[in-house]
Protein backbone atom coordinates (compact mmCIF):
# COMPACT_ATOMS: atom_id res chain seq x y z
CA UNK A 1 0.00 0.00 0.00
CA UNK A 2 1.41 3.31 -0.84
CA UNK A 3 2.03 6.11 1.67
CA UNK A 4 -0.68 8.49 -0.21
CA UNK A 5 -3.18 5.50 0.38
CA UNK A 6 -2.58 5.01 3.89
CA UNK A 7 -3.11 8.64 4.61
CA UNK A 8 -6.66 8.23 2.69
CA UNK A 9 -7.36 5.50 4.96
CA UNK A 10 -6.07 7.11 7.92
CA UNK A 11 -8.17 10.21 6.93
CA UNK A 12 -11.43 7.61 6.05
CA UNK A 13 -11.23 6.33 9.13
CA UNK A 14 -10.88 9.70 11.37
CA UNK A 15 -13.67 10.48 10.00
CA UNK A 16 -15.75 7.59 10.50
CA UNK A 17 -14.34 7.71 13.78
CA UNK A 18 -16.02 11.48 14.25
CA UNK A 19 -18.97 10.82 13.29
CA UNK A 20 -20.02 7.85 15.40
CA UNK A 21 -18.34 10.17 18.45
CA UNK A 22 -20.94 13.35 17.10
CA UNK A 23 -23.66 10.93 17.07
CA UNK A 24 -22.95 9.41 20.45
CA UNK A 25 -22.81 12.75 21.95
CA UNK A 26 -26.18 13.55 19.94
CA UNK A 27 -27.73 10.04 21.68
CA UNK A 28 -26.69 11.81 25.17
CA UNK A 29 -29.10 14.61 25.01
CA UNK A 30 -31.77 14.08 26.96
CA UNK A 31 -34.77 14.06 24.42
CA UNK A 32 -33.16 11.12 22.89
CA UNK A 33 -34.52 8.19 24.39
CA UNK A 34 -37.74 6.95 26.25
CA UNK A 35 -37.58 7.07 29.94
CA UNK A 36 -38.16 4.10 32.00
CA UNK A 37 -41.43 3.17 32.62
CA UNK A 38 -41.97 1.25 35.33
CA UNK A 39 -44.43 0.85 38.44
CA UNK A 40 -42.42 -0.31 41.50
CA UNK A 41 -44.20 -2.57 44.71
CA UNK A 42 -42.81 -0.71 47.86
CA UNK A 43 -41.27 -3.04 50.25
CA UNK A 44 -39.94 -2.34 53.51
CA UNK A 45 -36.03 -3.17 52.05
CA UNK A 46 -36.75 -1.26 49.02
CA UNK A 47 -38.54 -1.57 45.67
CA UNK A 48 -39.46 -4.21 43.36
CA UNK A 49 -40.50 -4.64 39.68
CA UNK A 50 -40.30 -7.61 37.47
CA UNK A 51 -38.00 -5.99 35.08
CA UNK A 52 -35.77 -4.81 38.06
CA UNK A 53 -36.14 -7.30 40.62
CA UNK A 54 -35.74 -5.98 44.06
CA UNK A 55 -34.00 -2.84 44.07
CA UNK A 56 -32.73 -1.76 47.86
CA UNK A 57 -33.06 1.64 49.51
CA UNK A 58 -29.35 1.76 49.34
CA UNK A 59 -29.41 1.23 46.01
CA UNK A 60 -31.62 4.12 45.48
CA UNK A 61 -29.58 7.38 43.94
CA UNK A 62 -31.66 11.09 44.71
CA UNK A 63 -29.93 13.72 43.47
CA UNK A 64 -30.36 17.83 42.78
CA UNK A 65 -28.51 20.72 41.86
CA UNK A 66 -28.00 24.73 42.46
CA UNK A 67 -26.47 26.47 39.45
CA UNK A 68 -25.82 30.04 38.21
CA UNK A 69 -27.86 29.95 35.32
CA UNK A 70 -29.49 27.62 33.10
CA UNK A 71 -27.59 26.88 30.01
CA UNK A 72 -24.73 24.12 30.47
CA UNK A 73 -22.85 25.35 28.48
CA UNK A 74 -22.04 28.48 29.70
CA UNK A 75 -23.25 28.30 33.49
CA UNK A 76 -21.85 26.49 36.34
CA UNK A 77 -22.94 23.96 38.96
CA UNK A 78 -22.72 25.52 42.77
CA UNK A 79 -24.09 23.00 44.94
CA UNK A 80 -24.25 18.99 44.34
CA UNK A 81 -26.21 17.09 47.13
CA UNK A 82 -27.42 13.53 46.76
CA UNK A 83 -29.13 10.98 49.27
CA UNK A 84 -29.65 7.04 49.66
CA UNK A 85 -33.37 5.59 49.20
CA UNK A 86 -33.28 5.83 53.49
CA UNK A 87 -32.56 9.56 53.36
CA UNK A 88 -28.73 9.54 54.30
CA UNK A 89 -26.38 12.41 52.89
CA UNK A 90 -24.40 10.57 50.03
CA UNK A 91 -22.73 14.37 49.16
CA UNK A 92 -23.68 17.82 49.90
CA UNK A 93 -20.84 19.74 47.88
CA UNK A 94 -20.03 23.64 47.23
CA UNK A 95 -18.16 24.04 44.03
CA UNK A 96 -16.42 27.15 42.65
CA UNK A 97 -17.43 28.36 39.46
CA UNK A 98 -14.62 28.52 36.40
CA UNK A 99 -17.31 30.58 34.22
CA UNK A 100 -19.25 32.58 35.88
CA UNK A 101 -18.48 35.65 38.48
CA UNK A 102 -21.91 36.20 39.34
CA UNK A 103 -25.21 35.12 39.17
CA UNK A 104 -27.61 37.72 41.02
CA UNK A 105 -30.72 36.08 39.39
CA UNK A 106 -30.13 32.77 40.32
CA UNK A 107 -28.83 33.52 43.61
CA UNK A 108 -31.82 35.37 44.55
CA UNK A 109 -33.61 31.77 44.48
CA UNK A 110 -30.85 29.38 45.21
CA UNK A 111 -29.26 31.97 48.07
CA UNK A 112 -25.37 31.11 47.17
CA UNK A 113 -23.37 33.91 47.01
CA UNK A 114 -20.06 34.39 45.46
CA UNK A 115 -18.46 34.74 48.79
CA UNK A 116 -20.28 31.13 49.94
CA UNK A 117 -18.22 29.26 47.24
CA UNK A 118 -15.01 31.44 46.86
CA UNK A 119 -12.68 28.94 48.36
CA UNK A 120 -14.32 25.90 47.16
CA UNK A 121 -13.49 23.06 45.12
CA UNK A 122 -13.77 23.21 41.23
CA UNK A 123 -16.48 20.49 40.32
CA UNK A 124 -13.87 18.66 38.09
CA UNK A 125 -11.70 17.75 41.61
CA UNK A 126 -14.76 16.17 42.72
CA UNK A 127 -15.81 14.49 38.87
CA UNK A 128 -15.07 10.93 39.73
CA UNK A 129 -16.48 10.91 43.05
CA UNK A 130 -19.63 12.20 41.70
CA UNK A 131 -19.83 9.74 38.79
CA UNK A 132 -19.41 6.83 41.53
CA UNK A 133 -22.59 7.72 43.03
CA UNK A 134 -24.54 6.75 39.39
CA UNK A 135 -22.18 4.14 38.71
CA UNK A 136 -23.53 2.56 42.00
CA UNK A 137 -26.82 3.51 41.95
CA UNK A 138 -29.62 0.97 40.43
CA UNK A 139 -32.63 3.84 40.67
CA UNK A 140 -31.98 6.97 39.88
CA UNK A 141 -34.47 9.61 41.11
CA UNK A 142 -34.97 13.53 40.41
CA UNK A 143 -37.21 15.90 40.03
CA UNK A 144 -36.82 17.57 35.92
CA UNK A 145 -34.18 15.12 35.00
CA UNK A 146 -33.89 17.12 32.38
CA UNK A 147 -32.12 20.21 33.71
CA UNK A 148 -29.77 18.38 36.29
CA UNK A 149 -29.01 16.08 33.41
CA UNK A 150 -28.19 18.77 31.04
CA UNK A 151 -26.05 20.34 33.66
CA UNK A 152 -24.20 17.60 34.72
CA UNK A 153 -23.48 16.55 31.03
CA UNK A 154 -22.10 20.26 30.69
CA UNK A 155 -20.07 20.59 33.77
CA UNK A 156 -18.40 17.40 33.73
CA UNK A 157 -17.35 16.84 30.34
CA UNK A 158 -14.84 14.09 30.90
CA UNK A 159 -17.69 11.82 32.03
CA UNK A 160 -20.10 13.04 29.55
CA UNK A 161 -20.07 9.63 27.88
CA UNK A 162 -19.79 7.57 31.11
CA UNK A 163 -22.95 9.47 32.91
CA UNK A 164 -24.76 9.14 28.92
CA UNK A 165 -24.40 5.47 29.28
CA UNK A 166 -26.06 5.25 32.74
CA UNK A 167 -28.71 7.02 32.49
CA UNK A 168 -29.79 6.23 29.20
CA UNK A 169 -28.63 2.97 27.84
CA UNK A 170 -27.38 0.88 30.71
CA UNK A 171 -29.54 -2.10 31.69
CA UNK A 172 -28.72 -1.97 35.19
CA UNK A 173 -29.35 1.43 36.10
CA UNK A 174 -33.17 3.10 36.23
CA UNK A 175 -34.92 6.52 35.83
CA UNK A 176 -37.27 7.89 37.60
CA UNK A 177 -38.67 11.34 37.21
CA UNK A 178 -41.06 12.23 39.56
CA UNK A 179 -42.23 15.76 38.10
CA UNK A 180 -43.54 13.74 35.28
CA UNK A 181 -44.96 11.61 37.14
CA UNK A 182 -46.74 13.56 39.80
CA UNK A 183 -49.66 15.04 37.39
CA UNK A 184 -51.45 11.72 36.20
CA UNK A 185 -51.18 10.91 39.76
CA UNK A 186 -52.77 14.15 40.85
CA UNK A 187 -55.07 14.56 38.17
CA UNK A 188 -56.18 10.81 39.01
CA UNK A 189 -56.81 11.82 43.19
CA UNK A 190 -58.43 15.51 42.17
CA UNK A 191 -61.36 14.72 39.34
CA UNK A 192 -63.26 17.42 40.38
CA UNK A 193 -60.40 19.99 40.48
CA UNK A 194 -59.69 20.66 36.58
CA UNK A 195 -56.25 19.93 37.62
CA UNK A 196 -53.19 20.68 35.04
CA UNK A 197 -51.51 18.05 33.09
CA UNK A 198 -48.22 20.16 33.02
CA UNK A 199 -45.35 19.13 35.07
CA UNK A 200 -45.54 21.31 38.62
CA UNK A 201 -42.46 23.02 40.45
CA UNK A 202 -40.91 20.90 43.39
CA UNK A 203 -42.68 23.27 46.12
CA UNK A 204 -46.28 22.22 44.56
CA UNK A 205 -45.69 18.87 44.89
CA UNK A 206 -43.98 18.80 48.73
CA UNK A 207 -46.67 20.72 49.80
CA UNK A 208 -49.41 18.69 48.17
CA UNK A 209 -47.29 15.25 49.96
CA UNK A 210 -47.25 17.26 53.23
CA UNK A 211 -43.09 17.58 53.37
CA UNK A 212 -42.10 19.03 56.38
CA UNK A 213 -38.17 19.94 55.73
CA UNK A 214 -36.16 23.45 55.06
CA UNK A 215 -35.95 26.33 52.85
CA UNK A 216 -36.60 24.65 49.62
CA UNK A 217 -34.26 25.85 46.62
CA UNK A 218 -30.87 24.37 48.41
CA UNK A 219 -29.58 21.17 46.61
CA UNK A 220 -30.09 18.96 49.82
CA UNK A 221 -33.22 20.06 51.08
CA UNK A 222 -34.76 19.15 47.60
CA UNK A 223 -33.09 15.94 47.36
CA UNK A 224 -35.06 14.96 50.69
CA UNK A 225 -37.75 16.81 49.61
CA UNK A 226 -37.77 14.56 46.20
CA UNK A 227 -37.34 11.78 47.80
CA UNK A 228 -40.77 12.07 50.16
CA UNK A 229 -42.67 12.99 47.11
CA UNK A 230 -41.09 9.98 45.37
CA UNK A 231 -42.12 7.23 47.78
CA UNK A 232 -45.66 9.15 47.38
CA UNK A 233 -45.93 9.07 43.83
CA UNK A 234 -44.97 5.61 43.55
CA UNK A 235 -47.00 3.70 46.18
CA UNK A 236 -49.97 5.78 44.10
CA UNK A 237 -49.29 4.67 41.33
CA UNK A 238 -49.40 0.96 42.48
CA UNK A 239 -52.66 1.75 43.97
CA UNK A 240 -54.22 2.79 40.51
CA UNK A 241 -52.50 0.69 38.54
CA UNK A 242 -50.67 3.51 36.20
CA UNK A 243 -48.87 2.07 33.45
CA UNK A 244 -48.54 5.13 30.65
CA UNK A 245 -45.92 7.23 32.04
CA UNK A 246 -45.36 10.37 30.27
CA UNK A 247 -41.00 11.18 29.92
CA UNK A 248 -39.44 14.03 30.22
CA UNK A 249 -37.19 12.65 27.38
CA UNK A 250 -39.67 13.49 24.90
CA UNK A 251 -42.00 16.22 25.06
Amino acid sequence: MSKLSLIGLTKASHARQCVFIINYLYMCDIESKQMDNLIFKIRPEGLENPETGLIRREEILVFDTETTGLNRNVDNILQFSAIDGNGQTLMNQLFHPDRVAAWPQAQSVNHISPEDVADAPLIAEWADRILDLFRRAHLIVAYNIRFDYNMLLGNLPGQRGELCHIIKHSANHHVYDVMWRFPAVYAHENPGANPSTKPQKLGACAAYYGFQGGRLHDALEDARATLHCFYKVAEAEEKYGFIDVPSPFHR
